[in-house]
Parts: C-alpha cells; structure tokens; sequence
C-alpha cells in the first residue's frame, strides 16, 4: 500500500515537458529610414540604429557600422546604440555628376551581421561663400548686404541668413541684403549668411562662413580680432524717440573668411 502510495505521488509531479524552442536569432534589423543629403562640399548620411533583432528580440550589443561607396569601404564607425540616431559625414571629393551608391550595415559584438541597407544619390556642384558681408545700422534697423560668392556665383539661387541669438530658423532671400528691425540698442549680433543651391524641390547650402565678433565699444582698448579692421564708415547708434542719432560711433567692420 505504502508503495502505491508513492507511485501515486511521483506521477502526480511530473508535468509534460513543453515544446523545444529554436535559439534565438541575435542579428539586427536591417536599417529602415537610412537617407542621403548634400550639405555644401559634403554628403550627409543619416539613419537609425535598430532596436530589435530579427527574432524581435532587443538588440543589445551593436558595435560597428560599416559604410561603402560604389562597393568600396569607406569608413567603420562605432554605433551610437540601439534606436539611437546616427550620421556620418562623407567629403563628396570628384564624385560632383556622379550617381553614388552607398551601403550601410550593422555588425554586433559577437560578429553578426545585419542585411545591407542601400540609398543613392548624385552630388551637385555648390556655390561659393559669399563676399564681403557688412553690417550697418541706420534708420531703426540693421542693413545686412554682401556680394555672390566669387566660387560659382551662377548657382546661388538664394541666400539663407541666420541671426546667432535666434531660435527660429534661417530666412531665405533671393536679394543681396536684408533689414532687420528687431534689435537693443548697445547689445552685439551676430549673423551669417550662407549662398545656396536650388535642387528640384529642395535647397543646397553653399561653402559655409565663419564669422568674426567684434566688439565695437572695446575696438580702441584691445587687438582687433583676425578678420577685422576699423572702419572708416561712421554708424549711429539709435535713441528712443528720435528719427536721427544723438551720437556717432566708431565700427568695426567684420568680413567673412570661408572655411570648409
């Protein structure tokens, strides 16, 4: 009796053994959203870093990201993370007129590779810096002007100008100069503008500017910053209330010197 007893018992334990399971599959997603854009002398990769594997499984462990031109390695990055964003940035060199095919893939730090993700374009021949950027300030606002960039001056389609202080973006113009009427009186600003290319629906920057400061109330007490020189111009500084200035100061002239 004691040991049907116990037979009972150890059948009334043991459960069915569940189905066997397929290891799981930890290679990446391949890259969904990877883009390609012009951005002056340079292309622009784009794209996110997956998040899953192809088993739906997290992916935790992406270690390098490896990119192609025409099929020819160019660069091995190291992942940012999984869903994080990343870019790489790739000089466009003699390729201007050219179709480029650039091939992007994940590999993880136990060597397995994600699919190739593919994107395309051609590169076009950008506009120069732009010359000879002046700032004045008369009649309750500040006059911008500067001449077309002497690089390819018959592709600056338009100009975007950028106030440094502002959160807002750029304001595309297709003139030489621009007003601004929205400043303090005594406060510095600084603003760049930069040529661009018009391309089907979308917009090329041109060669980028890097813009001296100047302090024009210290100009006379310290070395003038390397780009600078006083100017022979007066400008008038604007009282509250009053059509003409109540005194005259001396400027500094900025120009711009471009750099890549």
């Amino acid at each position: 009796m004691r040991a049907l007893l116990l037979a009972v018992a150890l059948l009334a334990g043991c459960g069915k053994v569940a189905d066997p399971r397929p290891p799981s599959i930890r290679i990446p997603e391949p890259l969904r959203d990877l883009s390609a854009s012009q951005n002056s002398r340079d292309i622009v990769l784009a794209w996110t870093n997956p998040l899953h594997n192809i088993d739906n499984s997290l992916a935790l462990d992406p270690a390098i990201v490896h990119i192609t031109e025409n099929g020819t390695p160019i660069s091995a990055v190291p992942a940012t993370g999984p869903g994080k964003s990343q870019s790489v940035v790739i000089p466009v060199g003699n390729s201007t007129g050219n179709l480029q095919t650039f091939s992007v893939w994940i590999e993880t730090k136990r060597g397995k590779l994600s699919d190739v993700a593919t994107v395309t374009m051609t590169p076009v021949e950008t506009p120069g810096a732009v010359r000879e950027l002046r700032a004045v300030v008369d009649q309750y606002e500040i006059q911008l002007s500067w001449l077309p960039p002497a690089d390819h001056p018959e592709f600056a389609n338009g100009y975007f100008v950028r106030r440094t202080d502002r959160d807002s973006g750029p304001v595309l113009t297709n003139q030489t100069s621009l007003r601004d009427n929205s400043y303090d009186r005594d406060k510095v600003y600084t603003y760049e503008v930069l040529s661009a290319r018009q391309a089907d629906t979308s917009w090329i920057p041109g060669e980028r500017l890097r813009l001296c400061k100047c302090r024009p109330s210290i100009a006379r007490r310290r070395k003038l910053p390397q780009g600078c020189r006083l100017s022979s111009r007066r400008m008038a500084r604007m009282s509250p209330g009053r059509p003409t200035t109540s005194w005259i100061w001396p400027a500094i002239a900025c120009f711009a010197t471009a750099s890549r």
